[in-house]
């Protein structure tokens, strides 16, 4: 699952950081890519199981 979720979030111009196998950072450049971001994790937390939480900056 970590392929095809790190291929889209680079597809959508995000830019990751793993931190251990199980935890991964993911930032938005700005509100629109966000928004993108976030609706696919999303649909991926439930398709898959995948679990996300946001980590706003402001």
């Amino acid at each position: 699952m970590w392929g095809v979720v790190s291929e889209e979030l680079h597809r959508l111009n995000a830019t990751l950081e793993r931190y251990s196998r199980n935890l991964l950072a993911v930032d938005a450049a700005n509100y629109r890519q966000a928004q993108l971001v976030a609706d696919y994790l999303l649909e991926a937390e439930q398709a898959t199981g995948l679990m996300y939480e946001t980590g706003r900056t402001k």
